[in-house]
């Protein structure tokens, strides 16, 4: 708990990630879409992302975000 109010960290409790925004020209991940209370946010990082949504979580967030196999991701339609 002591980092929560560093400068450089955004913590956001009883929040749900809908996923991590990629910029299409760089490939750089630049901000994480969420929502709060039924409302959505959109938060730019400066330098990174660190997900860390579990075993299972990660791999679904990276995959609705548009990183993971091409073949199964445009089967739903996420584009890749």
């Amino acid at each position: 708990r002591p980092v929560r109010s560093r400068n450089n960290l955004h913590i956001s409790m009883h929040s749900h990630v809908h996923k991590v925004v990629i910029d299409p020209s760089t490939n750089q991940a630049v901000a994480v879409r969420f929502e709060k209370r039924g409302k959505i946010y959109q938060v730019k990082a400066k330098n990174e992302i660190v997900i860390s949504a579990g075993a299972i979580n990660s791999p679904q967030l990276l995959m609705l975000s548009g990183i993971g196999p091409a073949d199964h991701l445009n089967s739903f339609g996420i584009p890749v």
